[in-house]
């Protein structure tokens, strides 16, 4: 009887031993599994991330394109304003000029 009691206790001790090995599989392959949707996860948002910042990249750079040229059309205007105001004068100057060398 005694012959048996330990037989069982070691039958059970086996089982026990079995068990938690499988459980330390499951756990391994649970975590493996985590590990690889993490993965994944983090790749997907890289990828996210890139085409964001691609895209925040490309819309500052077209409204910074727009100021510049918005910027260079009213330095351009000036110019030729100045440049109007310059011939539209010339003839004054000259004239002013003129006058003022004959008077002397």
């Amino acid at each position: 009887m005694a012959g048996e009691a330990i037989e069982k206790i070691r039958e059970k001790e086996k089982e026990g031993q079995e068990i938690i090995e499988k459980a330390k599989v499951d756990a391994k392959n649970i975590i493996e599994e985590a590990r690889e949707k993490k993965d994944l996860y983090l790749a997907e948002k890289d990828e996210l991330l890139k085409k964001e910042e691609a895209t925040i990249s490309s819309r500052y750079k077209k409204e910074t394109d727009e100021a510049i040229k918005s910027l260079e059309e009213e330095k351009i205007k000036e110019i030729e304003e100045t440049d109007q105001l310059c011939k539209k004068n010339l003839n004054r100057v000259v004239e002013f000029i003129t006058q003022t060398i004959v008077e002397e």
